[in-house]
């Protein structure tokens, strides 16, 4: 999942150069691509640490679909944890 969003704010930032604000200018596709999957870590983790920001509208939404679902995704799996721990066949 995190490489999707990472893959989806290479490409807005492909699409619409001035989508984002980054630290430093990347002129380098590698870097950029590898920036965004940091930030899609930083983003998922909910660390934020502001050194790449979305500045239009389409940016916060890709940016905020992210936060959702890693917030979903984070919920289910710890709600099922016990499930999951439950299904180890019993060796008596």
């Amino acid at each position: 999942m995190v490489a999707s969003f990472a893959v989806d704010y290479y490409c807005l930032m492909s699409c619409m150069p001035n989508s984002f604000l980054l630290a430093q200018a990347i002129t380098d596709p590698l870097t950029l691509a590898f920036d965004f999957l940091y930030f899609s870590i930083v983003t998922f983790a909910t660390i934020g640490y502001g050194d790449i920001v979305p500045l239009v509208w389409e940016a916060k939404l890709l940016v905020l679909l992210e936060i959702i679902s890693s917030f979903i995704m984070i919920t289910f799996v710890i709600s099922n944890l016990r499930k999951i721990n439950n299904t180890t066949p019993n060796k008596n």
